[in-house]
Parts: structure tokens; C-alpha cells; sequence
């Protein structure tokens, strides 16, 4: 099925576009404290989901892990930084939108970036890595998927390194969502993923895998 299409049978909620089950994923955004510059990662070309997008590390969670070892791992296997299970804290949460083929329920992490340790990125999983504070990565022109700028959206508007800061407490499962409004146009949502509870309206149409 063609990505419209699938659009317009999720907003139709008429079943011709079976929705896949998302994969449970991890994301870590790490700080330097003493600027506040968040770690960015550019994904490789070649990569099957968002080739040349900017993104923080991260990945799925393998059988019988929880979310921190896999982030612990992801970040380890990415840049060679050895986080702490301690220094992990939940930060955000997003759900692939229901139109994909290929979904994630993504739990991000927020860590303190370690002392003394060298960044040693893996030519398989990353083509540059970038230390930016969140107001430069915003006002660049980096391709970044939706979940990222928000999360360096709020980051800005709050330059803290304090944990959550000025975010939902606890975080809630983000997802955009087609609406068929009543001209029959397209309008995308951001609701809760397991309520369907609106949290923002009106939307720009996520392109989880494009450049802008």
C-alpha cells in the first residue's frame, strides 16, 4: 500500500492498512554539563530507516534487556561512551505513527556526558558525530525526525541540566495520527499512544524517514 493510502486508512480507521506492531526502542540524549550541548549523530546512508538523519544515540532493545541496558549498550556500541545505569534518566517518550511499515515505541533517556572518555563512533552506525547546544542544532539546517526536535525544542526553552526539566512528569507515549477532517482533507494530531487523548493539535505530516 502506497504511504497515502495507508494515511488515509489510518484516518479512516477502515482496517485496509494492518498496523504493525512497534518495536520497543531507546534513545539517549547526552548532556555535557558544562555547556549544555547535546550529542547528535548523523545516521549513514546506507542505513534502512532514516539514511542521513541527524539523531541522538540509540536503538532497539534486544530480548531480555530492559530499556537502560539497551541504552547503555546502544550508546556503548555507537560512540564508545560507558554510561551508568545510574546516570540514565526517562526523558521523553515517542510511538512511530500508526501509517508506518516499520514502527518504534522509543523511551528516551537523558545522561550526563562521562568524564575523561573519548568519543569513538562506529563507521557502521554513524558518519559524523556533533556536540551542539540544542539552540544550534535547532537553527541548523541538519535533517532531524520530529521526536528529536521536540525533545531539543523543550532543551532550549529550558537550558538546564537538571533531569526532565520541562518536561511531562512522567512522560506520556507521544504518536502523530491522521484525522480525516470534514472537507475530507488530511490533519494530523500528536496524541497519547495508549489513550488516543489529543495533546496538540493541528500538526505539520511527520516524514519519519525524508530530509525537510
Amino acid at each position: 500500500m502506497e504511504p497515502l493510502a495507508r494515511v488515509q486508512s489510518v484516518a479512516r480507521g477502515d482496517g485496509l492498512h494492518v498496523i504493525p506492531v512497534p518495536q520497543p526502542a531507546v534513545t539517549v540524549v547526552i548532556v555535557r554539563a558544562d555547556s549544555n550541548e547535546v550529542l547528535l549523530m548523523k545516521r549513514p546512508e546506507h542505513m534502512r530507516f532514516a539514511a542521513g538523519v541527524w539523531v541522538f544515540p540509540g536503538g532497539r532493545v534486544d530480548d531480555g534487556e530492559s530499556h537502560v541496558q539497551a541504552a547503555m549498550r546502544e550508546t556503548l556500541e555507537e560512540t564508545g561512551l560507558e554510561l551508568l545505569a545510574s546516570s540514565l534518566t526517562p526523558l521523553d517518550w515517542w510511538v512511530t505513527p500508526e501509517t508506518e511499515t516499520r514502527r518504534f515505541d522509543v523511551h528516551f533517556y537523558r545522561a550526563a556526558a562521562p568524564q575523561s572518555q573519548t568519543l569513538v563512533p562506529n563507521p557502521d552506525e554513524v558518519a559524523e558525530l556533533r556536540w551542539l547546544t540544542p539552540a544550534e542544532a535547532l537553527a541548523s539546517e541538519l535533517p532531524m525526525l520530529r521526536p528529536t526536535r521536540s525533545v531539543l525544542a523543550r532543551l532550549a526553552e529550558h537550558p538546564t541540566t537538571q533531569a526532565r526539566a520541562g518536561l511531562p512528569e512522567p512522560p506520556v507515549p507521544k504518536m502523530p495520527r491522521p484525522f480525516i477532517k470534514a472537507d475530507e482533507a488530511i490533519t494530523w494530531h500528536i496524541v497519547n499512544a495508549d489513550t488516543g487523548e489529543i495533546l496538540e493539535h493541528d500538526v505539520p505530516m511527520p516524514r519519519w524517514e525524508a530530509k525537510p
